[in-house]
């Protein structure tokens, strides 16, 4: 080994130093990937790698893998060494993928979004605590604020409303009722998470005409979130509210109140303003929420999912919390509000009320009552209500062109239509075969003024054309119609080469991904790839299991602790069958994840009220042994000094979290228990009970 060793090593040195400058790369000249060697060779390649100037990052020793920053030529370089097996670029990974909170769905938004319902041109006006303005699930919907300080967010509140109400519809964390409306932001409260502090009528009515001054400014209807409230009514800020929605521009949500009575909180309780009570994911009333006449509406507030400044992690800033309360519950109905507003700018404020109490779902009583207002907020409802009756069809999409893309593919284009109603929603594309053809069928639909048509024949001729629907249903008269003809590929009798490089990437005890280099195909081109398997260690004989037009696969339900082999081969659009890939076979280690142990209780959990409607816990760190690492923690509550049915509340990462919207003096007991990111749930903390201020 050492003979065969001394020239490799003095190859890889020169070759290396040759191509790497011997000094600390600059960021925007080097790249950074993954480095596997053969196994045995990493530590030399490391020697060697860090001798010529490159930055090592990461060692997986278990695989024999350097993360390293390189030049591209030096990465040229490498690949062609016969001790590396491999070097990839080092992918970024996330650590949320974007989900669709329960109450996004109850109101009924995405019904909304598909009629082209989002928010847009509409802003709305949170008056909180501020806002986390870099968090990446509101960063860029984000139109501006005051005072100074207002784009940071110490107590989260106004984080969160503002995540519910307008989080961008990103692959991110998650998303919000009107994702593309504007937020604008006036900071009232200045506290931290133990307790968001509090203001005054006047800072409130001073916040509220901001509001109406910034969509004035940006030429917007404004849609106003209140998440607060209090006892006590005013005839000031009764007149003050009034005026500003009497101008028709300025539509008023605020929360109803948490203290679970028939006590009036204020500003909701005012006739300009829309007061929202809280439901829950079954549409029953939250304990919690007020019950009085001037209840107008009930919207998701129990556990709700959204945006918080902070929940520790990789990255800190852009943190996720499940909290309750009617303060969650408003900004349901504000963003449903800014939805339906975007679709009939024209229309006032209380045009856009009437629309959202008239088409509630009634809940309760039959009628309006003192739970549920006139009831269920519903999206797609309140918009049918809100437009005006369209019977106008959108004009005819004119100018249709078709241009051809290789011999499979054409890309037609059009001028848009126009449409005085409901708005243009989408246009159907329709073709048909042969030159004179007249046996149109509708092949796909498009929201732009562009559609590609792949995977057609070779050699034919095609006849396109196109019209547009409006949200009413509306349809235009046929555009002109356009031909095309695909050019002849002629005899494809030329196999696609080989796929390279497979590689295994365990997901799971069950399941992993097989990705691969894509083949090259000289004639029709490549269509797809077969993937096969066997089972056992040098097991030949392989059966397909799949087909994929991607450059990777996942595998699923495979048994654990179990070897596997795949390989991969090529099939073009003619039928023409490629070579098979090199075989990659996992190892047991790839196909069991070895951690099932749980992780342990979290120690010394502390309650401490922090106000009349908040209590903050705090506890130690759960330690796992299993390996994989302490994930989040469950965090669970009941109601009583000897109460025992617990339910889940909030998921967090850090080991500190304010609950809130809670009842006044009333006992309650808490819960802690971590799980791991192999999903193993660990014993429950001691019990801490505190009582509300």
């Amino acid at each position: 080994m050492a003979q065969w060793m001394v020239p490799v090593r003095r190859s890889l040195a020169l070759s290396l130093l040759l191509a790497l400058p011997g000094a600390a790369l600059p960021a925007e000249i080097s790249e950074r990937v993954m480095v596997r060697f053969s196994p045995g060779k990493s530590a030399d390649g490391e020697s060697l790698l860090k001798a010529a100037g490159a930055k090592v990052h990461v060692r997986l020793d278990w695989m024999d893998t350097l993360a390293v920053s390189l030049p591209p030529e030096a990465i040229e370089v490498l690949r062609e060494q016969p001790e590396v097996l491999a070097v990839e670029p080092d992918p970024v990974r996330r650590s949320f993928a974007q989900q669709v909170p329960y109450g996004i769905t109850l109101v009924d938004s995405t019904n909304l979004w598909s009629s082209g319902a989002t928010g847009s041109n509409v802003l709305i006006c949170v008056i909180d605590s501020g806002i986390n303005a870099t968090h990446e699930d509101l960063v860029g919907n984000i139109s501006g604020g005051s005072p100074a300080g207002w784009d940071s967010d110490a107590c989260g509140h106004g984080t969160h409303v503002a995540g519910t109400a307008a989080a961008r519809n990103n692959t991110l964390g998650v998303v919000g009722v009107a994702h593309a409306a504007s937020l604008y932001v006036v900071k009232i409260f200045s506290g931290d998470a133990q307790s968001c502090g509090s203001a005054f009528s006047s800072n409130i009515l001073s916040a509220a005409q901001q509001c109406a001054s910034a969509g004035s400014a940006q030429n917007k209807r404004v849609v106003i979130n209140l998440s607060l409230g209090g006892s006590g009514s005013s005839s000031i800020e009764s007149s003050g509210f009034a005026s500003l929605y009497n101008t028709g521009a300025n539509l008023i949500v605020a929360a109803a109140g948490n203290d679970g009575t028939s006590n009036l909180s204020y500003p909701a309780s005012y006739d300009s303003v829309i007061s929202v009570g809280a439901v829950n994911s079954t549409k029953a009333l939250a304990a919690f929420s007020q019950r009085n006449a001037q209840v107008e509406l009930v919207a998701p507030g129990v556990g709700i999912q959204s945006t918080y400044p902070s929940a520790g992690g990789v990255n800190p800033a852009n943190g996720y919390a499940m909290l309750s309360g009617t303060s969650m519950a408003s900004p349901h109905v504000a963003g449903v509000a800014a939805a339906i507003w975007s679709r009939s700018p024209q229309r006032t404020a209380a045009e856009v009320r009437s629309a959202l109490t008239s088409t509630a779902e009634d809940l309760g009583t039959p009628g309006r009552d003192p739970e549920f207002g006139f009831g269920l907020v519903r999206g797609l409802s309140a918009l049918t209500a809100l437009q005006p009756s369209d019977t106008m069809a959108p004009s005819t999409p004119a100018g249709l062109a078709a241009a051809l893309s290789g011999n499979t593919a054409v890309n037609l284009s059009w001028s848009a239509s126009s449409d005085s109603g409901s708005g243009v929603q989408g246009y159907k594309i329709e073709r048909c075969t042969g030159s004179t053809c007249s046996s149109f069928a509708q092949i796909g639909t498009a929201t732009s003024n562009s559609y590609r048509d792949t995977g057609i024949a070779a050699g034919n001729t095609y006849r396109y054309r196109v019209r547009a629907h409006d949200v009413a249903g509306n349809h235009s008269a046929y555009s002109s119609i356009i031909s095309a003809t695909t050019a002849g590929a002629g005899a494809d009798t030329s196999a696609p080469s080989a796929p390279g490089s497979p590689s295994l990437k365990a997901l799971s005890s069950t399941s992993m991904t097989l990705s691969w280099r894509a083949a090259a195909d000289i004639g029709s081109g490549v269509a797809s790839y077969r993937i096969e398997r066997c089972q056992n260690t040098g097991c030949t004989n392989f059966t397909q299991i799949a087909t994929s037009s991607s450059l990777s696969y996942t595998a699923t339900g495979l048994t654990v602790r179990a070897v596997y082999r795949f390989r991969v081969r090529a099939v073009d659009r003619a039928g023409n069958l490629g070579a098979y890939s090199a075989i990659v076979q996992s190892s047991a280690q790839t196909t069991a994840i070895s951690d099932r142990l749980p992780p342990g209780a979290p120690g010394g959990l502390s309650a401490t009220a922090s106000s009349g409607t908040a209590i903050a816990l705090r506890w130690t760190a759960a330690t796992d042994a299993g390996g994989s690492g302490v994930g989040s923690y469950r965090v669970e509550r009941c109601q009583g000094s000897t109460c025992t049915n617990f339910t889940q509340v909030i998921t967090t990462s850090a080991t500190t979290i304010t609950v809130s919207g809670l009842a006044a003096r009333t006992p309650y007991r808490f819960r802690v228990r971590a799980v791991d990111r192999a999903n193993n749930l660990g014993a429950y903390s001691s019990i801490a009970s505190a009582t509300t201020l």
